[in-house]
């Protein structure tokens, strides 16, 4: 039995794709500037968030 089906999937890369402008706007207003080292931050907790996102896939879809 799969926990983790396609519509469940779909709304986590939504919810992931509505991180990314929120995490951009929270950088800028607390750094005042947005430039390379926030690029970097931003795409270091994006990679975590689809690595987590097929990491629950994997262990939920397990027989």
């Amino acid at each position: 039995m799969k926990y983790f089906d396609k519509k469940a999937e779909k709304l986590s890369w939504l919810y992931i794709l509505a991180g990314i402008p929120i995490g951009a706007l929270v950088l800028w207003k607390n750094s005042g500037s947005f430039g390379v080292k926030e690029i970097i931050i931003l795409a270091v907790a994006l990679l975590v968030a689809i690595t987590m996102l097929y990491i629950i896939k994997l262990i939920s879809n397990r027989k």
